[in-house]
């Protein structure tokens, strides 16, 4: 974070029985995952031990993308979606606390080019009524 950049403030009350260090940091850092950086870092390390060295090295480099109150953490494999089978890795973290709400992989699927046809044909009758 740039030194001469104020942190934003997040509606931050200390709660009974959380940790002071969190409660501080979250005012002088906004939160305890105050970056990218760390947020991908985090999401590599939960993807390793998820997923094992190899996936890790297949989504390499995670991408973090800021979303106000917390990041969305992003692999790189097929990220396109070109391919069918196994996509990115996905993660969001929390930046107050460090909780991650959403985890996994991305699969991509291209259904058999008739169940296209029953599912266009059920989109077009629901989009008439």
């Amino acid at each position: 974070m740039d030194k001469d950049k104020i942190p934003p403030i997040y509606n931050v009350r200390h709660q009974p029985g959380s940790s002071s260090m969190v409660w501080f940091a979250n005012l002088t850092h906004g939160g305890i995952i105050q970056s990218a950086e760390v947020a991908c870092r985090v999401g590599e390390a939960l993807l390793e031990a998820h997923y094992g060295k190899d996936e890790l090295e297949h989504q390499r480099p995670l991408a973090a993308t800021d979303k106000g109150d917390y990041w969305q953490v992003d692999g790189s494999r097929n990220r396109d979606g070109k391919r069918e089978g196994e996509g990115p890795f996905f993660m969001s973290i929390k930046k107050y606390d460090g909780a991650v709400t959403d985890f996994g992989l991305y699969h991509h699927y291209r259904p058999h080019p008739a169940a296209m046809q029953i599912l266009q044909a059920a989109a077009r009758k629901q989009k008439k009524e």
